[in-house]
């Protein structure tokens, strides 16, 4: 299923701004148009009224992702873990984000796309969100529907990680990872 994406009215009358504040102090500038995009469950978090956690941001190439480093850098934002996906920084306030380079992605409709649940479906560039009819139903039911199956082991963590949470999953979904596993051995995790 491919999303049907759509813009969604940016301010909800809610006193959670957490959002936007970031977005104002963020030193990565995000573009709707190319790239660099904030996507993902900091979108949903705030969607929802719930704490923050951290914010990934996604690129269309290795530019990009050096600028961005750059930036952070720059701001006082120090690296604190690196994997093969993604590097993690952290600011002496709090602040995390996690530059996300497992792939370049050409518009914001690709990253969206990539997404296991479709709850997280959520992109941030210029200041504009992007989602679909289905996301936003999800989110306000905190139900867990799982769009795209790369990478099992990660899924079944962040099923038990937003289940901590409140989140909702139908039996069918884990049945659903383990016959991806059963049936793709050689699938990384």
């Amino acid at each position: 299923m491919e999303a049907s994406v759509q813009q969604v009215k940016w301010s909800r009358g809610i006193r959670n701004d957490t959002l936007p504040y970031f977005l104002k102090r963020c030193p990565i500038s995000l573009e709707m148009e190319g790239g660099p995009w904030l996507a993902g469950g900091s979108i949903l978090r705030w969607w929802n009224e719930e704490p923050e956690a951290d914010y990934d941001i996604f690129f269309y190439d290795g530019a990009q992702l050096n600028k961005a480093q750059e930036d952070l850098f720059n701001s006082n934002y120090y690296q604190v873990s690196a994997s093969d996906y993604a590097d993690t920084w952290e600011n002496d306030e709090g602040n995390i984000i996690q530059v996300c380079y497992e792939r370049w992605y050409d518009t914001p409709q690709e990253v969206i796309d990539s997404f296991d649940f479709v709850l997280c479906m959520w992109l941030c560039g210029s200041n504009r969100i992007l989602t679909s009819s289905e996301t936003i139903h999800d989110s306000k039911l905190k139900f867990i529907n799982i769009e795209n199956i790369r990478y099992p082991g990660r899924i079944l963590e962040r099923l038990f990680k937003y289940s901590q949470r409140g989140y909702k999953f139908h039996n069918a979904e884990f049945y659903r990872i383990a016959r991806k596993i059963r049936d793709n051995p050689d699938m990384k995790f």
